[in-house]
């Protein structure tokens, strides 16, 4: 069984038109918790990643992962 943040962002990478999800870097340097959140699908296998790029503002930096065949199985698998 998912819980909430899983279900979340594997719906939103599912529903983007490439199957990508990004998370922004705060300007403290730190991420945001989807991140590790990320890392942990990514872990399992639903999500890979593709690293990360500066954004078109000073100091903006994505990761950015695109959701897997494996991760869509799992997502369809879930009850409605």
């Amino acid at each position: 069984m998912l819980v909430n943040h899983e279900h979340r962002l594997l719906t939103k990478a599912a529903r983007s038109t490439n199957g990508r999800i990004s998370v922004k870097r705060a300007l403290d340097r730190a991420w945001p918790s989807d991140h590790g959140h990320l890392c942990s699908l990514e872990s399992r296998g639903d999500f890979v990643w593709l690293g990360e790029q500066a954004g078109p503002h000073i100091g903006g930096t994505f990761a950015t992962w695109q959701i897997t065949d494996a991760g869509l199985v799992r997502l369809q698998r879930l009850p409605v």
